[in-house]
């Protein structure tokens, strides 16, 4: 499992069990009430990819997920949106996706986020596959 944290998270590593757990800064843009992180269980050669948020506050937030796989084989591009209500302090899962990254391969999932038609967040995770 690897989890990606956001708002001011350093880069650390650490080996648990034989998990590797990764955290990086992933925010581009984020507003300081909502905390948001990336939980990827890999398994084989595919990735499940969860995006939480936590929030100081209670909210009703828009998503939109994409996801872009692109590789020798070709390029698969998949988006989701909705609305989710937040509960202050309670992490709430945003969406899921499975993904198939190619060994090279360019992967991206990105993640937008707005309350009231103003974007609160915009955060990014690299699922690509390093040779």
């Amino acid at each position: 499992m690897v989890a990606a944290m956001a708002a001011g998270e350093s880069d650390r590593h650490r080996m648990t069990g034989g998990s590797l757990f990764v955290w990086k800064e992933v925010v581009v843009i984020a507003d300081v009430n909502f905390h948001v992180w990336f939980d990827v269980d890999t398994n084989q050669n595919s990735s499940y990819v969860v995006p939480y948020v936590r929030s100081e506050r209670d909210a009703r937030l828009r998503y939109d997920l994409k996801i872009l796989n692109s590789g020798k084989a070709g390029t698969s591009s998949i988006s989701q949106g909705g609305t989710i209500s937040v509960s202050a302090g309670q992490p709430k899962a945003i969406s899921s996706v499975r993904v198939t990254p190619q060994t090279g391969s360019n992967c991206e999932v990105d993640l937008t986020l707005r309350e009231d038609d103003e974007q609160v967040g915009q955060y990014t995770f690299d699922c690509g596959v390093k040779k």
